[in-house]
């Protein structure tokens, strides 16, 4: 039993299954996860478990169980075929950004989704501002400048932005969703459960945060990504600023900025 659900392991007659039931559609949407492991099935890269079923009336996904042990060091090898790996899964690409089944952004190009991002951000700060304490309005102010300086640097570095696409993304890359599966010794990411279709840059600065990636690593992981569509030049600049954005969501999560109620608020 977790935050957003339960989950549960058995065999069946495809191995062993993993069946994951959603406390609410709010918590967990099987169907996003369900169509997201859909989608790297059909990219053969092997980077993600199978998924078997899903049934929208009471919110269950079943889905692989991927046995094996969640990475517990981040070594070169690690690093390599990650790198390898999510260039296959970071291969198509998409015109708008959004939920991988139903995509309702509509932004064009990271440029103008990043600007999203951040101008919600400052909103939901103003909010605080208004109704909190003048201890959480110093700290609001403070975070508010934080998504302004986000935007204002992304503003001098546009170019970098001009690639139009988005890729389909994990967005949730860290050691326990890494797995080293038994059967092969392959890598495997597991809980697809916060999919997004957005730029690749963003998918890559959330893996090295919350991995803990050293500068050599980061290096290393793009000497082996490979994309026919993207400048890795851009790339790279593209995850410095996303990197800001990403410690400064961690920042929010962590002490709870984002667990009032907006309406509330």
């Amino acid at each position: 039993k977790g935050v957003s659900g339960k989950v549960a392991f058995l065999d069946s007659n495809v191995g062993r299954v993993a069946l994951k039931v959603g406390h609410s559609k709010k918590d967990y949407e099987a169907s996003q996860e369900y169509t997201a492991l859909s989608l790297v099935k059909k990219l053969g890269s092997g980077i993600a478990p199978m998924p078997y079923f899903v049934d929208l009336r009471v919110n269950l996904l079943i889905s692989e169980q991927i046995i094996g042990e969640s990475i517990k060091e981040l070594d070169n090898g690690i690093v390599e075929e990650l790198a390898d790996r999510l260039s296959i899964t970071h291969s198509v690409f998409f015109n708008q950004s959004g939920l991988p089944y139903r995509q309702k952004h509509g932004s064009f190009n990271p440029f103008d989704r990043l600007v999203q991002q951040t101008t919600f951000l400052r909103e939901w700060f103003g909010r605080m501002n208004e109704y909190t304490s003048q201890k959480d309005k110093t700290l609001a102010r403070s975070l508010q400048e934080g998504a302004e300086s986000i935007t204002g640097n992304a503003e001098r570095t546009r170019d970098i932005f001009a690639e139009k696409g988005f890729v389909l993304t994990h967005y949730d890359i860290r050691p326990n969703n890494i797995i080293r599966r038994a059967s092969d010794k392959r890598i495997v990411l597991v809980d697809w459960g916060q999919p997004y279709i957005a730029d690749p840059a963003m998918d890559i600065a959330k893996m090295f945060y919350k991995c803990g990636f050293s500068r050599h690593q980061e290096d290393l992981f793009f000497e082996n990504y490979h994309s026919s569509r993207v400048s890795l030049a851009n790339l790279r600049e593209r995850v410095k600023v996303y990197t800001n954005l990403v410690r400064l969501g961690s920042y929010c999560w962590r002490t709870r900025v984002f667990n009032e109620d907006i309406q509330r608020l």
